[in-house]
């Protein structure tokens, strides 16, 4: 975490280079995949489906803080990456969303929140987005929503960044 006039261009394109350039090539080469392969069994009466891909993208694709500008940015990009690719693979039957999990404790996020990493985001920082997110979340919650997406009865869900984070974007208080 640096502020823009901090940031140096190495770890912005290192954060660029990591989530979303991976994002990019890992979208290319899945799509590439799938356009190739036969439609699995779906029901009657829904178009064939030769694949579904879901990118993490984050609540910060919507939002952002002080300090997170390179992080940010390359989660705008997973959006944009997310919608680009959604249009251009609904010919071959394969759709592509994106996942936008909210505050999720990770090892990273543990690291951030532990002295003296922990004095520049403290710990009542992070309980508060856990508030206005209405309670922890769980990692399995993400998985569920990733394996909903990538169901046949998702058929229509094309393009998509679904936010997970129990209304946290749509919650204008701290409550």
């Amino acid at each position: 975490m640096a502020p823009i006039t901090e940031l140096s261009g190495e770890d912005f394109q290192k954060c660029m280079a990591v989530n979303s350039t991976g994002v990019l090539l890992s979208t290319k080469y899945e799509l590439k995949q799938m356009m190739t392969q036969s439609s699995i069994e779906v029901e009657e009466g829904r178009p064939p489906q030769q694949g579904a891909i879901v990118n993490c993208a984050s609540i910060n694709s919507m939002f952002s803080l002080p300090g997170t500008v390179a992080y940010t940015a390359s989660k705008h990009a997973v959006n944009g990456i997310t919608k680009a690719a959604a249009l251009e693979a609904r010919s071959s039957h394969v759709r592509v969303n994106a996942v936008s999990p909210g505050f999720l404790e990770t090892p990273m996020i543990q690291a951030l929140l532990t002295p003296p990493a922990g004095e520049a985001f403290p710990r009542g920082a992070w309980e508060t987005f856990e508030a206005r997110q209405g309670r922890k979340a769980a990692f399995e919650e993400v998985g569920d929503v990733v394996v909903s997406l990538c169901t046949p009865r998702m058929s229509l869900v094309n393009g998509v960044n679904l936010f997970i984070d129990g209304g946290f974007h749509i919650n204008e208080g701290n409550n």
